[in-house]
């Protein structure tokens, strides 16, 4: 009797057993789900039907490199019929597949992924969904790529799989959106300019933005998560352990000076914290370490507009204090209604930015040389669209296709963009696609 009950039970939870987390574990020590499916597409973008996969898909649409090169590509998640919406929303339906894959069944995971050359995903928050789509591409010997800016879930991410994917020369490139490509890109084109006899000793970005952002819904998701004095506390711990044992403590400097006000000679005025700093900092420390000068100062800042940074406003600080006020009432009251925010956003929200925003920052770097001479460099990066959702996709979709195209020269394990296939690379492609990396010597 025991015996039959036990049978029913394993036929009827069959399917639901094999698309738990446990199967993923099986895939990370090595096991192989039958599969016998070749590399039918160049790039598969999963997440398709959300707010930045969907404009990933847009633009990958409409590129040069997908028309004129005869690139193959599809579009996949969950649900078929809004894939289809999505394929003729972007007017690509002869050459766009479809593909169906679901992040709660191995198999179908799998399967996806060995049907590419390179995965990108804007499914998230990645700390619920990522584990599965990187599990699958490593399986499947799959690169991939991602538009996260869960620094702690990365580190996790490199700790369980980035020796394994070194083994097997296989790319997983995480933060290929507004964070971080715009100061990565940034830091890897001052560096360059410094030139090899001067290590670069003070980093600063300022925000430039101009018109709406637009916010998508996994995005805010992630932010919510966030939220609360005890999760920012040990976000800001694990995001420390992002960074090379050696400049931890250069770290926690740029973060702590962060939170403040901080006067920029170059804006001539007080600034305030760019919200993406807890993403770019540990993220540019690491990179910069890469580069041999992870020691450096970072202040990644949003200047205000000249006529609120006179003197009769005390250089802005008479705006910057309100600021700060209203900004810690609205986290406080965030946290306490946390469960309901995030229940009515789960519902299918997200804002698209303003159709004629542009993405844009200016960098401003100095670096020293062995004698105690300084060099300075601006670098103004620039791309169309706003960050959340049009930038983002525009610098994703290309770090998609530099990882597709860079061969021998691809960085494989856990890395970043300009880890993955070198700054040059990347500026490249932003210039010849419409976007903007500009050096200039400051003195």
């Amino acid at each position: 009797m025991i015996f039959k009950i036990s049978l029913i039970f394993r036929r009827l939870f069959h399917v639901h057993l094999q698309t738990t987390p446990h199967a993923y574990k099986q895939l990370c020590r090595g096991a192989r789900v039958r599969d016998t499916m070749s590399k039918n597409y160049d790039i598969i973008v999963f997440g398709a039907t959300g707010n930045a996969g969907m404009a990933v898909a847009e633009y990958l649409a409409n590129s040069v490199d997908i028309k004129e090169s005869n690139k193959t590509w599809a579009i996949a998640g969950r649900n078929e019929a809004k894939l289809m919406k999505v394929r003729s929303k972007i007017g690509d339906e002869k050459t766009c597949g479809i593909v169906v894959a679901d992040c709660n069944d191995v198999h179908s995971m799998v399967k996806m992924a060995r049907q590419a050359n390179v995965v990108f995903t804007s499914a998230g928050p990645y700390r619920e969904y990522g584990e599965a789509v990187i599990a699958a591409c490593l399986s499947a010997k799959t690169h991939y790529c991602d538009i996260t800016g869960e620094v702690a879930w990365v580190k996790s991410m490199r700790e369980k799989y980035d020796e394994k994917a070194r083994k097997a020369g296989i790319t997983l490139c995480s933060f290929a959106g507004y964070d971080c490509v715009p100061n990565e890109v940034s830091l890897s084109a001052a560096v360059s300019g410094l030139g090899p006899d001067y290590k670069l000793k003070t980093f600063e970005s300022l925000v430039d933005t101009k018109g709406g952002a637009g916010f998508p819904r996994g995005t805010i998701l992630t932010f919510l998560g966030f939220m609360g004095p005890r999760a920012w506390s040990t976000l800001m711990h694990e995001s420390s352990e992002f960074v090379p044992e050696k400049n931890r403590d250069a770290y926690w400097r740029n973060m702590n000076k962060w939170k403040y006000p901080f006067y920029s000679k170059e804006s001539k005025g007080y600034t305030l914290p760019n919200v993406m700093g807890p993403i770019n900092i540990p993220v540019l420390q690491s990179t910069a370490s890469t580069l041999g000068c992870g020691d450096m100062e970072i202040n990644d800042r949003i200047p205000l507009p000249q006529q609120a940074s006179r003197w009769y406003s005390l250089w802005g600080l008479a705006f910057i204090i309100p600021i700060y006020a209203i900004f810690v009432l609205v986290c406080a009251a965030t946290w306490i209604a946390n469960p309901l925010v995030r229940y009515l956003i789960a519902k299918n929200w997200g804002y698209y930015g303003e159709e004629k925003a542009v993405t844009s920052i200016k960098v401003y770097a100095t670096g020293e040389n062995a004698e105690g001479l300084e060099k300075k460099v601006s670098v103004r990066f620039t791309v169309p669209g706003d960050p959340g959702i049009k930038a983002t996709a525009f610098m994703a979709a290309e770090t998609t296709l530099a990882i597709l195209e860079a061969g021998e020269e691809l960085k494989s394990g856990v890395v970043t963009p300009v880890v993955a296939v070198g700054g040059e690379k990347l500026i490249e492609r932003i210039n010849s696609a419409g976007g903007s990396v500009e050096l200039k010597e400051e003195n």
